[in-house]
C-alpha cells in the first residue's frame, strides 16, 4: 500500500517492479485483490487504457496510520541514540536506499 501511497494510478506490472526494487520481492495480484476486496484499493481506468490501482479514502487512512506508527517507532529507536549515533543511522541508511 505504501507503493501505491507515493503514486497513485499504477498498473499491476509497475506496482510489482516497485514492489521488487522497495521490498526486494514483487507482491502478487492476489495481494492487490485482497486489498481491493478490503476496500483499501480499487481499480480505475489508466490513461492507455489499462486498469490501473488507487487508494481508496480508507485506503489512505491505513497509509497515515502506518506513516504515523514508522515516524513514532523511529522516535523511539532515535531517542536511544546520541545526536552522533543518530546522525551516523540516518547516513548508513541513505546509503543503502542508493
Amino acid at each position: 500500500m505504501s507503493i501505491i501511497g507515493r503514486e497513485d494510478g499504477l498498473c499491476m506490472p509497475e506496482i510489482v517492479a516497485r514492489s521488487e526494487k522497495v521490498r526486494g520481492q514483487g507482491i502478487s495480484a492476489a495481494i492487490v485483490q485482497q486489498l481491493i476486496t478490503r476496500g483499501l484499493l480499487e481499480e480505475v481506468d489508466a490513461s492507455d487504457g489499462r486498469i490501473a490501482v488507487r487508494l481508496t479514502a480508507d485506503g489512505r487512512h491505513a497509509v497515515l496510520e502506518l506513516i504515523a506508527i514508522r515516524k513514532s517507532s523511529e522516535a523511539d529507536v532515535q531517542g536511544k541514540l546520541d545526536p552522533s549515533e543518530v546522525q551516523l543511522l540516518k547516513h548508513l541508511l541513505a546509503r543503502l536506499d542508493a
